[in-house]
């Protein structure tokens, strides 16, 4: 019928969709935003991008083109959709540029079109090659590109698209083009002889585009290689959802002056039927979604977003790439963010909408819709702090941010990990197995973590706390027998925190920082790391842990310096019984007990528990000591009487201790010593012997007999601060514990202590070996092991029996040193130099210099 001349230079071509259209998927984007201006109801993407011959078909039964549509449609930068009086299906159009048809220059070479419009058929093929041989890249003005028009009969359309309309995908959809129950009308459109930019279209990303960023509805039906696709949604339920103009009423004082409208023309089903007529932007609809657990990652978000703002301007998405849709991440908060999602429709952006419709034009426009969205958000979010103060537990919430990402990056490397180590291949640190277990049982076990892989919300049920926990081991366990995150209460950043891991609407970033431990040994085993390296950088990273609760200021087994002090401060200052509570616990965990900290109506106010090395006969020795600590509001002395002795007793018994210690700040007032007294009787009776019996000894008590030690704060503060001068260990100290049981009693026991000649280490020569060790070796640890060696062959040498004994003294530099030297389980670290070290030291034991005398309390009390 004749050609169809196009005044297309390839420099025009190159600068209408190079730099307009840099995503191979826009191209075919464009051609499906083209089938909704033309009143499609089903489209579908048919893609064959291997092999020779590669295509993208783009099939619709929209109004269809005839002669005189196909030239309208080659007229480059005009389009008359805007003006139509009666648009396909009454749709607002899309397109107002007439330029989209030329993002297909970024992918193929040509562009074919094959259309039926009542009873004829037409096709027309646009050879970009053509432009790109114009030498020099001739503008308009010259010679136009010819373009063939054909009218084809039935049967020469039938065999003109056969290729694609035969395929299996394209008869999933069952929307013959010809014979009976066909469309009235229909296109189309081909782009063949693909370029290399053509092989970055991924299926993933080209169905999050169809899917998202085109207008949803039931009239608009669109399928992607026999698959159909639905509208853009996140992959699991929100918690809840907000309108926009009805749950979001109104808008911040930083955002533009908005009003509520209701258009009681639309169903009560629709999005659109509440909004804000807001200044400058006018009518605005949508809704807000929030969720428990954040919809970045995973394999619904691998090529495409779920969270964020998706802005749509005349039903098209307009910020593909950018869901912050340009406001700075540090008014958003990412953590609250990733689980947040909103659709909002603001259609006056149309007026400063760029030509590749994915971006707005800078100016006011922008700034107010940046404004209206910021207060969504800011709404939002506010009921979402609120959702997580008293919402999910955190043991759901927990299970479901780990769910959240990749099983490839968490899940699956955990699961490989617990067979190995069930396997005897591997250890692990942070992974309890079950290996205790029958063959049957562990394999049971096994296969149940394995088949959680696949179902992230059943990998991780929960997390609890673990009062049993050794405070030389890491943070935090993932027990996978009970698959329960399982929190070393008795850890120094547990410890410190340990109010925030029981408060569930604050707990779980914390949770999440000591589960990326776990995450991160079993990737490092996955990765093949040796076993040497993968230990090294477990040990390194819970240092890091330790070294951030004692940057906290709130370390638990702080510097005996500091943890005196606090105590003393906390005893004076009556008007806050909860600080003694912490301190007291704090003391004792200087003195090397692992203390939890508990304090609830009918408990005691903590727990300390002493491991022991196991004695000659092979069992098992230690103790536990429940804390208790009391101070008078008026700040005087407190009577011992007012200690209410069968409370103490009975939360001894029933959290299963040996001793019970009363701290009272800031001190007894005077008391008799053993037997002589009202209260020591008293204290006999509920501890299960008669008045004047003895303790029970270093050895343990009879069963059911337990002890309870009164003592005055700022006799326990000075026992702190003697402990790492004197040498004094666990063994020592229960010697307290067990053989005093009134004020007097442990302030003389405390005396005793000060008097006990020790010999004092040679704390410069050791501190140099550590120095010289580190340095000849950086990678290496020091271990006990070998600082006992190395120190054996100094000159003159420093002998200990065992490292055991090199061990207690570098824990005690550790507390004299304010975090110079650092004494681990099994190592000891240098972290200044050592002159800071020493002299740290130095200044320890000048403090303590008062405490070395016998008479440092008086009877009442009170400093002499």
């Amino acid at each position: 019928e004749g050609d169809i001349d196009v005044r297309l230079s390839r420099r025009t071509a190159e600068l209408f969709t190079e730099g307009l259209y840099r995503s191979p998927s826009k191209a075919v984007e464009e051609l499906v935003a083209n089938s909704f201006d033309a009143g499609a109801e089903t489209v579908h993407v048919l893609t064959s991008l291997e092999g020779g011959d590669r295509t993208i078909a783009v099939i619709d039964d929209g109004g269809g083109m005839d002669a005189r549509g196909l030239e309208r449609h080659w007229m480059v930068g005009r389009s008359s959709k805007r003006r139509l009086k009666s648009p396909p299906r009454g749709r607002r159009q899309i397109g107002k540029f007439g330029i989209g048809k030329l993002a297909t220059y970024v992918l193929a070479n040509r562009l074919t079109h094959v259309s039926k419009r009542g009873r004829s058929y037409h096709s027309a093929s646009m050879d970009f090659g053509a432009i790109n041989s114009r030498a020099g890249g001739e503008v308009e003005g010259g010679q136009p590109v010819t373009i063939p028009l054909r009218r084809l009969t039935a049967e020469q359309a039938r065999q003109a698209v056969e290729q694609w309309t035969g395929s299996a995908a394209f008869q999933k959809g069952k929307m013959p083009l010809f014979g009976g129950g066909s469309p009235a009308s229909w296109t189309v459109s081909i782009m063949s002889d693909l370029r290399p930019v053509a092989a970055g279209i991924r299926a993933g990303r080209l169905r999050w585009i169809l899917r998202t960023a085109l207008p949803p509805g039931p009239d608009f039906d669109v399928w992607l290689d026999g698959e159909r696709l639905g509208p853009g949604k996140a992959d699991r339920a929100p918690f809840r959802r907000w309108i926009i103009g009805k749950d979001v009423a109104e808008l911040g004082r930083d955002a533009p002056r908005a009003k509520r409208s209701t258009d009681t023309g639309l169903s009560r089903a629709s999005e659109h039927r509440f909004g804000l007529d807001v200044d400058g932007l006018g009518r605005v609809t949508g809704y807000a979604e929030a969720y428990d657990d954040a919809l970045a990652g995973g394999k619904s978000d691998e090529w495409g977003r779920s969270s964020g703002f998706f802005v749509y301007v005349r039903g098209r998405l307009v910020n593909e790439e950018d869901g912050h849709f340009g406001i700075r991440p540090s008014k958003l908060g990412h953590g609250t963010f990733s689980r947040f999602r909103a659709v909002v429709h603001m259609d006056k952006l149309d007026d400063v909408l760029r030509s590749s419709r994915d971006a707005v034009g800078d100016g006011d426009a922008l700034g107010r819709a940046r404004g209206v969205l910021l207060s969504i958000f800011n709404t939002v979010r506010a009921d979402m702090d609120e959702h997580d103060r008293g919402g999910a537990g955190s043991d759901a919430r927990l299970a479901h941010r780990v769910s959240a990402g990749p099983a490839s990056l968490s899940r699956r490397p955990i699961a490989a990990l617990a067979r190995a180590v069930a396997e005897g291949k591997a250890q692990s640190r942070h992974l309890d197995v079950p290996t205790h277990e029958s063959a049957d049982r562990l394999d049971e076990i096994l296969a149940s973590l394995d088949e959680s892989v696949m179902n992230p919300k059943a990998f991780v049920r929960g997390r609890r706390m673990d009062a049993d926990g050794d405070p030389e081991d890491v943070a935090a366990k993932f027990d996978v027998g009970s698959r329960m995150l399982r929190l070393n209460s008795r850890h120094p950043f547990v410890a410190a925190f340990d109010e925030e891991f029981a408060d569930q609407g604050h707990s779980l970033p914390l949770e999440l920082l000591v589960m990326r431990d776990v995450i991160s040994e079993a990737r490092m085993h996955q990765d093949g790391l040796e076993p040497g390296r993968i230990e090294d950088a477990v040990l390194s990273n819970d240092t890091v842990l330790r070294h951030l609760a004692y940057a906290s200021g709130r370390r638990r087994n702080s510097p005996s310096s500091a943890a005196a002090a606090a105590l003393e401060d906390a005893a004076a200052a009556a008007a806050a019984p909860s600080e003694l509570e912490k301190r007291a616990c704090d003391a004792l965990q200087s003195l090397g007990l692992g203390v939890r900290r508990m304090g609830r109506a009918g408990e005691p106010d903590g727990v300390a528990e002493a491991v022991l090395a196991a004695g000659s006969s092979r069992s098992a020795r230690g103790y536990r000591v429940s804390i208790e600590a009391k101070c008078r509001k008026d700040g005087r002395a407190m009577p011992a009487r007012d200690v209410d002795v069968g409370a103490v007793a009975r939360h001894c018994r029933e959290h299963g201790c040996d001793h019970a210690v009363v701290v009272v700040g800031p001190a007894f007032q005077g008391e008799g010593g053993r037997g002589k007294s009202a209260v020591a009787r008293s204290i006999s009776a509920a501890c299960g012997k008669g008045a004047g019996d003895g303790g029970g000894g270093a050895g343990g008590n009879d069963a059911g007999r337990i002890t309870i030690t009164l003592i005055a704060a700022r006799d326990l503060a000075r026992l702190v601060r003697l402990g790492p001068v004197k040498q004094v260990g666990l063994e020592r100290i229960r010697e307290l514990f067990s053989g005093c049981t009134m004020p007097a009693e442990s302030r003389a026991w405390v005396d005793s202590i000060a008097r006990t000649a020790v010999k004092r280490p040679e704390y410069r020569r050791i501190i140099e070996a550590i120095a010289d060790h580190q340095r000849e070796l950086p990678r290496e640890p020091v271990h006990y092991s070998a600082l006992h060696t190395r120190l054996a062959m100094l000159d003159p040498p420093i002998r200990y029996e065992h490292s055991g004994e090199v061990a207690a003294v570098c824990k005690a530099m550790d507390q004299m040193s304010e975090g110079a030297v650092w004494a681990h389980r099994d190592r000891v670290e240098l972290d200044q130099s050592v002159e800071s070290a020493v002299g740290a030291i130095d200044n320890a034991l000048r403090e303590c210099e008062d405490d070395l005398r016998p008479d440092a309390g008086g009877s009442d009390g009170r400093r002499a």
